[in-house]
């Protein structure tokens, strides 16, 4: 008689399945590990990817006055006052990391970016994803949250 052959693929494809149960409230900024590329996610679902090889800088500096809109400003619902949080008052909080690639300049803003700037300078970040500024809820005191990534073409940072 013959046995039963198990399929290493579907055992595979049924772990990572059971491995993402319960983890939909938890919000994924970025994810480590060792790779040759960032691949960056945006809110509207495209992606984009740049290689470490073609890294030139890295910068971690706080958000410039000027660059901080009104929509940084959340506003609480339920309270009847219609009081509001502005994160944009704590300078500490609010961040920019910018990625200078040998083609593309990469601006990441948002709160606490600490963690996600040192793991960038030892290239151990394999994917960092935009959220929409409504599931700031979601994160942890001190956690990090990026709100916007920007890319722009390095003739145009440079006006060339």
């Amino acid at each position: 008689m013959s046995k039963p052959y198990k399929f290493k693929t579907l055992s595979i494809v049924n772990q990572g399945n059971d491995q993402k149960q319960g983890k939909d409230d938890e919000l994924t900024v970025f994810t480590t590990g060792a790779g040759k590329t960032i691949d960056l996610l945006f809110k509207d679902g495209t992606r984009q990817c740049f290689n470490y090889s073609h890294l030139v800088t890295i910068s971690y500096e706080n958000e410039k006055q000027e660059d901080k809109s009104k929509s940084d400003q959340l506003t609480l619902d339920g309270q009847g006052d219609n009081s509001s949080v502005d994160f944009t008052t704590n300078t500490q909080n609010n961040r920019i990391i910018k990625l200078t690639f040998s083609t593309h300049t990469v601006t990441i803003k948002g709160y606490c970016l600490e963690p996600l700037y040192n793991h960038l300078i030892n290239h151990n970040i394999k994917s960092i994803t935009e959220h929409d500024k409504r599931y700031l809820s979601m994160v942890e005191d001190g956690g990090a949250f990026v709100k916007e990534i920007k890319i722009e073409n390095l003739e145009n940072v440079l006006n060339l």
